[in-house]
């Protein structure tokens, strides 16, 4: 599990509250392309590669957005999207779900609990809809 917060360029604000992200992907090319993209935003991020540890690292943690894979191996990404919602704790938590799969699985992982839902080849897409929701909780808070 990783913990950074990353540079920004000069005169970028990026997120302006830096929050703290779970990410979650069994692929660690990803995890690493989408922690590194985070980071510029500003985001300090929590980076680890199983929902088992998504769970360890959200107990020890103040999260304020989780990120998953939806496809990983033993635990997928729908079973974490449920667990955290069964949790008080993190019932009302900003959840963002992503995949590779193009099988049009946006509809399943939005009725499982995930409050956006993005493809892989679309980070900037993702990011934006990020900035919206961080948004939102800096709103909350």
């Amino acid at each position: 599990m990783a913990v950074t917060t990353g540079e920004q360029p000069k005169g970028y604000q990026g997120f302006l509250n830096n929050p703290v992200i779970l990410l979650v992907d069994d692929d660690q090319d990803q995890l690493d392309l989408f922690a590194a993209v985070l980071e510029l935003q500003n985001a300090s991020v929590i980076a680890v590669s199983s929902a088992q540890e998504a769970e360890a690292a959200f107990a020890q943690n103040h999260i304020e957005l989780v990120l998953t894979d939806i496809n990983m191996p033993f635990v997928d990404g729908f079973a974490l999207i449920e667990s955290l919602r069964q949790s008080p704790k993190s019932a009302r938590l900003p959840i963002a779900a992503f995949s590779a799969d193009t099988s049009h699985i946006e509809a399943e992982v939005l009725s499982s609990g995930a409050d956006a839902f993005f493809y892989k080849t679309k980070t900037k897409e993702m990011i934006n809809e990020l900035t919206v929701m961080i948004e939102e909780v800096a709103r909350m808070q």
